[in-house]
C-alpha cells in the first residue's frame, strides 16, 4: 500500500535531475499514473500474493502529533500507518523500510515495522561525475597501453644491482705549507745547489782506437760556460725546487685520481608496444654530491668500472739538474772529415740538386696531393644515428648536479640501455646523504618515467703527509750514488 506521503516523495524525486533515484521515480510515478484507471495491480500471484495499491484517504494521525514531526516525510508515513490501523482494527499493517530511524520512531509508537532486506537492494550506482571519471580512467589506461612502457634499476661501482646505493670513499688532506716547506728543505739538503764546475781552462788528450788499424783520436775538454753556469743557477735548479714544491702541493689531488671512483650505471629498458619519440634522459644528483658522465676513455661502455688514473700510484719527484762541469768534444782528423764529405754528398741528388728524400712537388704530386685531393672530394661527415643516444650540449666535463641524453626514437623490445655515470664528492663533505635519479621523457609519453635510488657515503680521510715521506725519501737515497758519479767530475782526469 503506498501512502500519500510516500507519493508525495516520488513525486519530489522524479525532477531531481538523471541520476538513478530519479530515473526510479519518474518509472514509479508513471505506473501510479496508470494505476489510476487499471486499480490495483498483482505483483505476485501466491507464496505469497503481492498486490501494489495507492492509499490516499488516511492523513497523520492527530493522536501522535504532540510525538512526531510531521514536517518531516518519515513522521508523516508513520502517522498514516497509526492513524490506518486505528480505523482498521482487524488488518495487519507494517511499516516497511530500510531506514534505522523510521524503524526506531515506528515502534516507539507501538507500531509493527519491518526491515527490508539488504539483498532486495541494488548495488551503489555512482553519481554521473563518477561515472565521467571512471570513463576517463579507462580511456587513460587504454592509451597508456599504447605508449612507450620503461623498467629500471640502478648498478653499483661493483656492477651489483642495488636499492639503495652505500658506500665508502677515502679523501687525502691536502698537505699544509710548512709541510711541504719542510720537505723541499729537506730535498735541497740532499742536493744542494753545485758550486764546482769543472776546470775552467780547455786541454787535449789522445784516445787510442779499439782497432790497431786506426789511428789514436784527439779529444779536447770544452770548460762550462758562463750562460751555461748562469742557467743552472738561475733557472733550472730553482725550476726543478718548484716543480717539487708545486707537486708536493698537488700530491692529494695525484692520490685522490689513483682511488677507485664511485661509479653508477643506470639499466633503463622500454617495455611498452610503441618506440619512444624524441626522448630525454636527465640523470641529477639530488643532495651533497655532484655527477658527471665518465670521460670517454674509461671503460664503461659495456657498463664495466670505470678506468682507474695510475698517475697518483706511479706518482715520483723530478732528478735534480747536473751541473754543467764542462765536457770532452773530439777533434775532426782526416778520416772524419772524409766521413763528413761522404755524407754531404749522399745528401744531394745527381739529378736535381736536391735530397731524394726532400719534400719536392714531385713527391707531393706522387704522394701527398693525392691524399690532399681525397680529402676534399670525400670528407668524412659524421652519421647520426636516429635509434642512439646523444649528450645533450655535448658530453658534460666538469661535475654539476645533472646531464641529459637524448635519442630520437628509442625502440621497444631492445635490450636495456645503460647510462653511467661518476659520483663526485666535495672535499669538505663529512658524508653524502641524497638520491639518483633517472628521468625519462618522451613525446609520446603521458608521464615521465622515474627511477629514484637513495644514496649513503661515508666519508674517511687520510693524510697526504705519509705518502710525501715516502717519496722524498725514495728520491733522497740516491743521493749518494748520485753524488759519487760527480765526484769523479768530467775534467782532464776522466
Amino acid at each position: 500500500m503506498v501512502s500519500s506521503p510516500v507519493l508525495k516523495e516520488i513525486d519530489y524525486r522524479k525532477n531531481k535531475g538523471n541520476d538513478r533515484v530519479s530515473s526510479r521515480a519518474r518509472a514509479a510515478s508513471s505506473l501510479f499514473r496508470a494505476m489510476l484507471e487499471s486499480g490495483p495491480k498483482t505483483i505476485k500471484e501466491k507464496d505469497p500474493s503481492v498486490v501494489l495499491c495507492i492509499e490516499t484517504g488516511h492523513l497523520p494521525s492527530k493522536t501522535l502529533a504532540s510525538r512526531l514531526d510531521y514536517g518531516q516525510r518519515d513522521d508523516q508515513l508513520i502517522g498514516v500507518l497509526h492513524e490506518f490501523i486505528s480505523q482498521q482494527i482487524d488488518v495487519d499493517a507494517r511499516l516497511l523500510t530500510h531506514d534505522t530511524t523510521p524503524l526506531y520512531t515506528a515502534r516507539g509508537v507501538g507500531l509493527v515495522a519491518e526491515i527490508i532486506p539488504d539483498e532486495w537492494l541494488l548495488p551503489p550506482e555512482k553519481s554521473e561525475q563518477e561515472k565521467e571519471m571512471a570513463k576517463l580512467r579507462a580511456d587513460l589506461a587504454r592509451l597508456k597501453k599504447a605508449e612507450p612502457n620503461f623498467s629500471g634499476r640502478l648498478l653499483d661501482s661493483d656492477q651489483n644491482e642495488v636499492k639503495s646505493y652505500t658506500a665508502n670513499y677515502t679523501l687525502f688532506e691536502k698537505l699544509t705549507e710548512s709541510e711541504v716547506e719542510y720537505f723541499i728543505t729537506r730535498l735541497t739538503d740532499a742536493f744542494p745547489l753545485e758550486a764546482d764546475f769543472g776546470p775552467s781552462e780547455p786541454t787535449q788528450r789522445e784516445v787510442k782506437s779499439s782497432f790497431p788499424s786506426l789511428p789514436a783520436r784527439i779529444e779536447e775538454f770544452v770548460p762550462a760556460t758562463e750562460e751555461e753556469i748562469e742557467s743552472y743557477r738561475e733557472e733550472r735548479y730553482p725550476r726543478w725546487v718548484n716543480d717539487c714544491r708545486q707537486l708536493l702541493a698537488s700530491l692529494h689531488r695525484k692520490l685522490q685520481q689513483s682511488t677507485a671512483p664511485l661509479t653508477f650505471t643506470f639499466l633503463v629498458q622500454n617495455n611498452g608496444i610503441r618506440p619512444a619519440e624524441d626522448a630525454l634522459i636527465t640523470i641529477t644528483a639530488k643532495g651533497n654530491f655532484r655527477i658527471r658522465p665518465p670521460k670517454n676513455n674509461d671503460e664503461n661502455a659495456n657498463g664495466n668500472k670505470a678506468a682507474v688514473s695510475q698517475e697518483g700510484a706511479n706518482f715520483t719527484l723530478p732528478m735534480p739538474p747536473d751541473a754543467p762541469r764542462g765536457h770532452w768534444k773530439s777533434q775532426k782528423d782526416s778520416f772524419q772529415r772524409l766521413s763528413d764529405s761522404l755524407a754531404t754528398f749522399s745528401s744531394y741528388n745527381l739529378f736535381g740538386g736536391g735530397s731524394v728524400f726532400n719534400n719536392n712537388a714531385a713527391g707531393r704530386s706522387l704522394f701527398d696531393s693525392r691524399h690532399e685531393l681525397l680529402a676534399q672530394g670525400f670528407p668524412h661527415l659524421p652519421h647520426h644515428d636516429p635509434n642512439a643516444f646523444y649528450y645533450r650540449s655535448g658530453r658534460p666535463s666538469k661535475p654539476q648536479t645533472n646531464f641529459r641524453l637524448e635519442c630520437d626514437q628509442w625502440r621497444h623490445g631492445t635490450e636495456e640501455e645503460s647510462f653511467s655515470g661518476r659520483i663526485e664528492i666535495g672535499r669538505d663533505a663529512e658524508s653524502i646523504e641524497g638520491a639518483l635519479e633517472c628521468r625519462i621523457q618522451a613525446k609520446n609519453l603521458s608521464d615521465a618515467a622515474v627511477v629514484l635510488v637513495p644514496v649513503r657515503i661515508q666519508i674517511s680521510r687520510m693524510k697526504a703527509v705519509l705518502r710525501a715521506e715516502e717519496l722524498v725519501a725514495s728520491r733522497i737515497k740516491f743521493a749518494g750514488i748520485v753524488g759519487n758519479q760527480r765526484s769523479g767530475g768530467q775534467g782532464p782526469s776522466d
